[in-house]
């Protein structure tokens, strides 16, 4: 009996992740962010509260996970295995250059606030819901095979994106990395960006180490101050009065790269 109410609640557990995973931030993790030509690379499409530690799956089923090659191709990847933290990934290295590993919401998610707390749910499914929200993610992760390829920023048309517009993965400490925030094409004023290393550690979620606002450009500048794996993210969050689907809509945009 007791071995079937276990096997019970980690059924459920695992159930329940990707619903409890919207509300988390979320990377692509290579598991070498210079990989060598003619290999397949793994990478974990990872959700969590805590930066660099996964906590939840993400639902796969509402993103398309795609690498873009040194030419700007676009190859969809397929999950290779899917484990309670993480979707597992294979990429093919297919030549020397830049790549980015990359997913992007396809369906967006709602939740609702209400009394018990946030739900998952649209504007309309719970009675005593305060408001509700529209949520998309976009992710990518920079990497080298051998020599980077000559950059020029690439937007992927997504609907919201963070672009850099120099090559992260080519950074040195101490730099500065210039991104650019888009919303349908559009650059975006006054969105806040975080900067990220990988083990730090706020006292609460949202304290971060790097952080600027974009200018009328859309543009932001930061300055990494040390080799590790950074995460680099913006927040796009906006009323949307008489809308049947939320009340408001939250966009984040990721970047994640290493800096040696």
């Amino acid at each position: 009996m007791r071995k079937t109410l276990c096997l019970l609640t980690l059924l459920l557990t695992l159930l329940a992740a990707p619903l409890a995973a919207w509300a988390h931030d979320y990377w692509i993790m290579p598991q070498n962010f210079r990989p060598a030509a003619g290999t397949l690379l793994e990478a974990a499409f990872v959700a969590g509260h805590k930066y660099y530690e996964g906590e939840a799956t993400p639902d796969i089923s509402r993103f398309r996970l795609f690498l873009r090659t040194p030419l700007g191709q676009d190859l969809a990847l397929a999950v290779s295995r899917v484990a309670s933290k993480e979707s597992w990934v294979l990429a093919p290295m297919l030549g020397q250059g830049t790549y980015q590993l990359a997913a992007a919401s396809t369906v967006p998610e709602y939740w609702s606030q209400t009394p018990e707390g946030m739900k998952p749910g649209g504007k309309g499914e719970f009675k005593d819901a305060v408001k509700t929200g529209k949520f998309v993610k976009t992710v990518k992760t920079f990497l080298t095979v051998g020599q980077p390829s000559p950059f020029a920023p690439r937007i992927f048309g997504e609907m919201v994106e963070l672009v850099p517009l120099a090559d992260p993965a080519t950074l040195k400490p101490s730099q500065k990395l210039r991104v650019q925030a888009l919303y349908r094409g559009q650059p975006q004023k006054g969105i806040p960006v975080t900067a990220l290393y990988e083990g730090f550690q706020p006292k609460e979620h949202g304290n971060a180490p790097v952080s600027a606002k974009t200018d009328d450009q859309g543009q932001a500048e930061l300055t990494l101050d040390r080799a590790s794996r950074w995460l680099v993210y913006a927040t796009l969050e906006f009323p949307t009065p008489g809308s049947p689907e939320a009340d408001y809509e939250n966009h984040r945009p990721y970047l994640m790269f290493e800096i040696k």
